[in-house]
C-alpha cells in the first residue's frame, strides 16, 4: 500500500509539474520571476510554509492572506511517511487560497 502511494505521488507531482509549465502565462520579456512557496509536510502532520511553522487548521487561512496567489507556484514536500489524506488536505488548502500551480516533492 505504501508503495503505490509513494508511487502515485510522484506520478502525479509530474503531472502536475508538467501541467504547470505547460499553462505559464508569462512571456519571454517578462523579467519577473516567482519563486516557488514551498510547504513542508512532516510525517506528524506539521507543516511550515516558507520555514515558518503553521498549524493545519490554519493553513488556508494563511495561503489567502498571500499576495499573488494566481501566479506564484507552491511546492508541497512532503515526507514519504505523511499520509495521503494529509497531502489531500494541503492541496484543497492551496486550492481554496487561489493557487493554481501546485506540484508535490516526496522528501526522506
Amino acid at each position: 500500500m505504501k508503495k503505490h502511494l509513494l508511487n502515485f505521488i510522484c506520478c502525479l507531482s509530474i503531472a502536475l509539474t508538467v501541467w504547470g509549465c505547460a499553462h505559464d502565462k508569462k512571456t519571454a520579456g517578462d523579467k519577473s520571476v516567482q519563486m516557488p512557496l514551498v510547504i513542508e509536510l512532516a510525517p506528524d502532520g506539521s507543516l511550515t510554509v516558507a520555514k515558518q511553522p503553521c498549524p493545519p487548521a490554519q493553513l488556508a487561512s494563511r495561503l489567502s492572506q498571500l499576495p499573488d496567489s494566481r501566479v506564484r507556484p507552491v511546492v508541497i514536500q512532503a515526507h514519504e511517511r505523511a499520509t495521503y489524506r494529509q497531502v489531500t488536505e494541503v492541496m484543497e488548502a492551496c486550492k481554496t487560497a487561489g493557487f493554481q500551480q501546485v506540484s508535490l516533492k516526496s522528501v526522506k
